[in-house]
């Protein structure tokens, strides 16, 4: 399901389907609803999701409610960013960063 900014919500139970059996380019957002972090980063987020559509899927996982995929991948801070590309991890970002800095790494992954 999406929100209203684009972002699937990703839960332990559609996270395969979702992210590893996608064969677009995930950004996955692990973070939590009160994370000074999180709200700082939503609009970048939602932006970037906004602009990739058909190209990227952007999904965020609640770890508040959602600690399964949180733990099996070692998710230790709030806000991290995952980017899988053909079931696989290809790279992390922890905490906020630039808009160009996330767009850097999407277009690696879309050029594969």
């Amino acid at each position: 399901m999406k929100n209203n900014a684009g972002i699937i919500d990703l839960t332990d139970e559609n996270f395969r389907k979702e992210v590893l059996e996608c064969l677009l380019p995930v950004l996955v957002i692990f973070d939590k609803d009160w994370y000074g972090t999180s709200i700082l980063m939503k609009p970048v987020l939602s932006e970037i999701a906004s602009q990739y559509v058909g190209q990227v899927k952007v999904g965020r996982i609640n770890c508040d409610k959602h600690i399964l995929i949180a733990n099996k991948y070692h998710i230790q801070n709030v806000l991290t960013l995952l980017f899988f590309n053909k079931c696989t991890l290809e790279d992390k970002i922890t905490g906020a960063v630039p808009k160009a800095t996330i767009e850097k790494i999407l277009r690696r992954l879309m050029d594969v």
